[in-house]
């Protein structure tokens, strides 16, 4: 799938900051399925956009708030392209930040190939 906007960035940044907070949730309740919900959830407009980066292969740096683990801010789905950090310092350092900038300045690096 090819998103045009998105064929012209390398690299991108989603940032899940806590926007509901339903601690006491059930997910699929009364089903065989039934677990705890997330105790925060953030805009599903981030999980769109997110979604959209993944399709295009572009490499996703998840920043989010520590209490906000749903859809791609879960930190047990990370990796595979979309790199997670958290918010509340600073958030563009460490192993996962290094990852996505490598991966990032390589896309850069791939697409100003093709255009030279």
């Amino acid at each position: 799938m090819r998103y045009p906007r998105c064929s012209q960035v390398d690299g991108v940044v989603v940032l899940g900051f806590d926007q509901l907070e339903a601690p006491t949730t059930r997910w699929r309740a009364g089903t065989p399925e039934e677990t705890a919900g997330a105790a925060c959830w953030t805009s599903p407009w981030m999980q769109v956009e997110a979604g959209m980066a993944v399709a295009t292969g572009l490499p996703v740096l998840v920043a989010a708030d520590p209490s906000v683990r749903e859809g791609v801010f879960d930190p047990e789905i990370h990796g595979d392209g979309v790199y997670g950090v958290g918010l509340g310092g600073p958030c563009f350092t460490g192993a996962a930040a290094d990852l996505w900038h490598a991966a990032v300045m390589a896309r850069w690096a791939s697409r100003h190939e093709q255009v030279g």
